[in-house]
């Protein structure tokens, strides 16, 4: 999987492929642009994150005018993160290209094949979802 990812990346060019963010920055950006404002202490239970992690990571995204802070509508005291429009294109313009790059990797594949590997993939994502956090990649 590492090396597909890099071949990946090396065929595009877009914030994470060019290293102006890192891949928790992104997922953290995205998952903030689908849930519309989050708290910290959402992001950090989400991604298994420390608070002085999720912190340090959101003030970068602040910084890079990718994200902005607030203060949440149902209890004013609960600071939020919420995307800009500068970071809500970053983020459309990454899963484009990234659309964009999969269907031109895929475009010779037979529909045989690629019905495999998207069942394979599936089955794999259904495994991921069900392993106890800390017990997959060795952490048995």
């Amino acid at each position: 999987m590492p090396r597909m990812f890099r071949g990946v990346l090396a065929q595009e060019s877009n914030a994470l492929s060019q290293g102006r963010l890192t891949v928790p920055q992104l997922s953290v950006l995205d998952y903030v642009l689908g849930a519309g404002s989050c708290t910290m202490g959402a992001i950090a239970a989400v991604f298994s994150m420390k608070p002085p992690t999720v912190t340090g990571l959101v003030d970068r995204l602040v910084r890079l005018g990718l994200l902005r802070r607030g203060r949440a509508e149902a209890d004013r005291r609960a600071v939020v993160a919420v995307v800009t429009a500068k970071g809500r294109k970053v983020v459309q313009a990454f899963h484009g290209e990234r659309r964009r790059t999969i269907a031109r990797l895929f475009a010779g594949v037979t529909p045989a094949d690629r019905s495999r590997f998207l069942a394979t993939m599936r089955a794999a994502v259904e495994r991921i979802e069900v392993v106890p956090a800390g017990r997959g990649a060795g952490g048995r």
